[in-house]
């Protein structure tokens, strides 16, 4: 059907427009979530830079303590060493003593070699055969007051370090006999400050108050005989001349201040950073951390990249993810435009999607005037009972396949439950001849399904005035006009008018109540008299049902017997009113009193009901009421409409020695073929061809060739609607001695009717 497929694009593109307005939302606050994830690395990179120089100030403070605790630690041995050599007794040592004693020292120690050096020029060493050539030189520089120096060295030990020099004066008696020499690498000075985690980003230096570098990590001997002055060494990268002495004066400054701190200064493509503290042994020393920024910032680098990876596999995640759920809602959409436009059984278009598209066709097409029609297949619920659900599901697959060939794509249509039905049809004088053919070609593809059932569409029309109003509204009247259709009635079609709104209340009224007044016993049976003319006395009398609210109030069967058949409700009533009349003349024969067999309508609805027989004999057998005491009434109509149907149920009821009638013979279509076909007992005359017999010779010839045909048959006949005493005298004149009227009696109570006609038996 174009306009379904119509409507199915618009609403896929706006699916589209909302999916794809979602994903572009989804992408932004991805977007956002990463900008704020970069502010927040960015804020903790600084705050990592920061923690970098807290930590490594904390980190240069604890190394001074390390190298200030090495140097105590050797120069306490120095000193221990030189207070022995300077006792009397020591001093006469011989030249192996001297050498055990200087051996104990350095095994004691962390000195690579310890020397002595006496005044006669005579030297000895911890390494008995070794001297170390270069220390006189050095003597100069120690002090005569005995207090220890420590000078610098350029001793290689193999390590390719430079070293450093402990020297104390010898004293004996006022007099300096000799020096004693502590010698050992730099490396000892430094001892555990490399092995934090900054060491690898920085150069550590120790200096003396002069700045001369007395020791410095990850440089051999040549670089310290190169490099002697820390200041040079520092800021040889500074082109500008006033630029290093200003820089120099700055440090020196901030060294003298003997507390630990940094300070920062541009070099040559890069930004230093020199981080210190005092060393507290050697008055005016500093350990010293030179840092470059490039080093900082190849590990913050680091953390910045890791930072991005993982930012980065965040974004592919969440790109995948919504690549996923895109193809996951894309997939959800179409199944959601089946569920919300399409009926699940027959794929036929449902309620939503008419509603949506019937509006959009009345604002396209101005100029065209439309019906909205509501409609059904007459009786299908008791098709889907016959035939069973499968082969009603395909009825109504039929449906749809033929109503799609019907309409243009200037029209619509949907399922809308059941077996109802809902379109929107151009007006253009046709639609009748329309529903009709579509009808027959419904019926003809039902029978090559094998579905043998008459196929009658029911419909009302509503003409679409007012192209503002409500679609739901336009439906609700086109359902009125439908539900106003008269099922015996050969034209299955109405026009919505305004008074069905009305009576659409009351039926709702009346559907509201029924149930409640069936439990309640509202609904009271009444009996009729049939009455034998010749002899002047009732023969039977026929069960009729009244609805009484209260004691004062009852409603006609005329308002609600027609609604009833409609909704279905009629069964129970028949069923209920069959159970009442059974209980009654349980009542009577056990009182003793005298009994008329009752007849009791059946509706036509209970007859496709496959157990309507064994329901029957049941109640029949519950109460034990003979069966020439119960006769069932079924309208003439039915056998027009369900006639094999209706043949195969009196068959099975006739088995059963059950007398059945035919009501109201002769108000539609008789046929003859009924008193030749159907197994009744007795044949009820209409009350309309009363009538017309009266006022026709014609009339009054062809009823009392039925009377003689149905005496010759075996046929009892009772006519209706007899009122008058004329009347009932031509119905004898041609041999119907038997009738049922208001001459005799109207629809009395049970309880009048036995105080009158059910009086008790003598012996």
């Amino acid at each position: 059907m174009p306009g379904k497929s119509e409507q199915k694009r618009e609403y896929s593109l706006q699916w589209n427009r909302k999916t794809t307005l979602l994903l572009t939302g989804s992408l932004a606050l991805l977007l956002v979530a990463l900008i704020i994830c970069a502010v927040h690395i960015y804020r903790v990179l600084n705050t990592y830079r920061s923690f970098v120089d807290s930590s490594i100030v904390s980190q240069t403070e604890l190394d001074a303590e390390l190298v200030s605790a090495n140097l105590d630690a050797n120069i306490q041995v120095i000193q221990s060493t030189a207070e022995q050599l300077q006792q009397s007794e020591n001093y006469d040592m011989d030249e192996l003593q001297i050498y055990k004693l200087l051996l104990g020292v350095r095994n004691k120690s962390n000195l690579d070699r310890v020397s002595l050096i006496m005044k006669d020029g005579s030297s000895y060493s911890s390494e008995r055969f070794s001297k170390m050539s270069g220390l006189e030189e050095l003597i100069p520089y120690a002090s005569d007051n005995g207090e220890v120096v420590i000078a610098k060295t350029y001793f290689d030990f193999g390590d390719g370090m430079a070293s450093y020099c402990i020297m104390l004066p010898v004293i004996h008696k006022g007099i300096i006999q000799g020096y004693l020499f502590g010698v050992t690498s730099t490396t000892d000075m430094l001892n555990g400050t490399e092995t934090d985690t900054y060491s690898q980003i920085s150069r550590s230096y120790v200096i003396n108050e002069k700045g001369t570098i007395m020791a410095i990590s990850n440089s051999d001997v040549m670089y310290i005989q190169q490099n002697d002055d820390f200041y040079t060494d520092v800021l040889k990268d500074l082109s500008d001349k006033a630029d290093r002495d200003l820089m120099e004066e700055e440090l020196r400054l901030s060294f003298a201040n003997q507390d630990a701190s940094y300070l920062t200064f541009p070099a040559l493509n890069d930004e230093w950073k020199i981080f210190h503290a005092p060393i507290e042994v050697q008055k005016g020393w500093v350990y010293i951390n030179v840092v470059k920024e490039s080093a900082v910032s190849a590990l913050l680098n680091k953390i910045k990249i890791e930072s991005f990876i993982s930012i980065l596999l965040v974004i592919v995640l969440m790109l995948l993810l919504c690549f996923l759920v895109g193809r996951y809602v894309m997939s959800e959409q179409r199944e959601m435009l089946k569920l919300a436009f399409e009926d699940s059984l027959t794929q036929a278009p449902n309620e939503r999607y008419f509603l949506t598209h019937a509006a959009k066709l009345l604002r396209d097409y101005p100029d065209i005037a439309y019906r909205t029609v509501s409609f059904d297949i007459q009786n299908f619920r008791y098709l889907n009972e016959s035939y069973g659900h499968m082969k009603a599901d395909e009825l109504l697959r039929i449906i749809v396949k033929n109503v799609e060939k019907e309409l243009s794509v200037r029209e619509t249509y949907a399922r809308i439950g059941a077996d109802r039905f809902v379109a929107l049809l151009v007006d253009d004088g046709r639609t009748k001849e329309r529903i009709l053919h579509m009808e027959e070609r419904i019926a003809k593809a039902a029978n090559e399904e094998m579905i043998n059932y008459p196929i009658k569409i029911k419909c009302g029309f509503y003409e679409v005035t007012n192209r503002k109003e409500n679609i739901a509204a336009m439906i609700d009247k086109a359902n009125l006009a439908r539900k106003s259709v008269v099922a015996q009635g050969k034209d299955l079609i109405a026009v919505y008018e305004d008074r069905l709104m009305e009576e659409t209340r009351r039926r709702e009224f009346i559907e509201s109540k029924m149930e409640m007044a069936l439990i309640a016993g509202e609904f009271v049976p009444y009996l009729q008299p049939k009455w034998d003319m010749k002899n002047n006395h009732i023969i039977a009398s026929e069960a009729l049902v009244r609805w009484k609210q209260n004691q004062n109030e009852i409603i006609p069967p005329g308002e609600f017997i027609s609604i009833f058949e409609t909704n279905g409700f009629i069964e129970k009533i028949d069923f209920y009113m069959l159970e009442q009349i059974c209980k009654y003349l349980r009542k009577m024969l056990d009182e003793g009193r005298e009994v008329y067999p009752v007849s009791v309508n059946q509706s036509r609805y209970l007859l496709h009901d496959p157990s309507y027989t064994m329901n029957v004999q049941q109640i029949l057998l519950k109460y034990r009421i003979p069966k020439s005491l119960i006769e069932l009434e079924l309208t003439e109509t039915v056998f027009f409409q369900e006639r094999e149907r209706m043949l195969e149920v009196m068959e099975e009821l006739k088995r059963l020695n059950m007398d059945l009638s035919i009501d109201d013979f002769g108000s539609g279509f008789s046929s003859l073929n009924l008193l030749r076909d159907m197994p009744f007992d007795v044949l009820k005359i209409d009350r309309g061809f009363l009538n017309e017999t009266n006022a026709s010779e014609t009339g009054k010839f062809i009823l009392k060739k039925i009377v003689e045909m149905a005496d010759g048959l075996g046929v009892k006949v009772i006519c209706e609607g007899v009122e008058t005493l004329e009347q009932a005298e031509m119905l004898m004149e041609i041999g119907c001695n038997y009738a049922q009227g208001y001459l005799y009696s109207k629809p009395i109570p049970m309880e009048e009717f036995i105080e009158k006609y059910n009086v008790i038996q003598t012996v």
